[in-house]
């Protein structure tokens, strides 16, 4: 039986169809970054190192005192809260022969060094640990406000989450004022969105319908706005859990300070190291940046969300 000519095989005449590459460009899937949108303070174009901002630590004391009786003295006290730059950076080698032919290649190379740094400052902004390199993120913050789901971790409910987002308020945080929200995974949100009432009746919609407070994206949550990112782990370890649990932070958001020295810095070079030897240009992105907190007590952080 003789075989139809198609363009499925090189060999049955697919060479002779042309392929065509379209312009656009499927980019990686990547976390959301959320911190701006909480309300994160950025003080940016600072060229002190390091940078310090001064701080009340004490203040003066009240008394009740009689007719020539001696007033009580007192004396508050100043402290400084100190940053000092902190260098996120990326790197990208490109063969000269990609970035001669290839369609938009170095402005992609540039979006996608953009990105990661973008989302390497804001993990940090919550989980940076804090060593020789990194910004120490709230979640490690010393003193940081706190909240115990249970002493193996325990999945959230309306009493728990109505005692952890009054914890900021009782170390005497105003939450009236300033940029106040939540911010979770995407498994604490399913968990949050399964809580119903003694009816069967949903706590929280995700339409923004119904008498429960809602949970849809422009909608508050138990009064205030929320914010969702993976990059907040769901394998946390707490007591005998297992790795199962989650983060979950709230508070306000504009007591937590980000000082930006220099903006997002892009360089080329087709000449440094192997570059011109191996026909390649070399991209690199760097920002210089620190984290820090005016009051680590206008945050709590919750480290044990069952979210198996």
């Amino acid at each position: 039986k003789a075989k139809a000519l198609g363009i499925g095989l090189d060999s049955g005449a697919g060479l002779l169809v042309p392929q065509e590459v379209s312009s656009e460009f499927v980019a990686l899937l990547r976390p959301k970054i959320i911190a701006a949108r909480l309300g994160v303070r950025v003080i940016s174009g600072v060229r002190a190192s390091p940078f310090k901002i001064p701080k009340q630590t004490g203040g003066a004391t009240f008394s009740w005192v009689g007719e020539g009786k001696t007033i009580t003295g007192s004396q508050g006290g100043v402290g400084m809260l100190q940053f000092s730059p902190r260098k996120a950076a990326g790197f990208v080698a490109i063969s000269n022969e990609m970035l001669d032919l290839g369609d938009g290649v170095e402005d992609m190379v540039r979006d996608d060094l953009l990105q990661a740094i973008a989302r390497g400052i804001d993990l940090a902004i919550f989980r940076g640990t804090g060593s020789e390199f990194q910004p120490l993120g709230v979640s490690g913050t010393p003193n940081v406000g706190a909240y115990a789901m249970g002493a193996n971790g325990a999945a959230p409910d309306y009493d728990k989450l109505n005692e952890m987002v009054h914890v900021p308020e009782e170390n005497d945080i105003d939450l009236d004022e300033g940029q106040v929200g939540f911010a979770f995974n995407t498994k604490v949100k399913r968990k949050i969105l399964g809580l119903k009432d003694s009816g069967g009746r949903p706590l929280f919609y995700s339409d923004g319908v119904g008498a429960g407070a809602a949970l849809s994206r422009n909608s508050l949550f138990m009064g205030h706005p929320w914010a969702v990112t993976n990059q907040l782990p769901s394998n946390l370890v707490k007591g005998s859990s297992g790795a199962v649990c989650s983060e979950m932070f709230f508070g306000k958001w504009s007591d937590v300070i980000q000082v930006i020295w220099n903006s997002l810095a892009f360089m080329a070079t087709n000449q440094a190291g192997s570059a011109f030897e191996t026909d390649q240009t070399w991209i690199k992105a760097t920002m210089l940046t620190d984290v820090g907190m005016r009051h680590p007590k206008a945050i709590v952080y919750v480290g044990d969300v069952l979210t198996a």
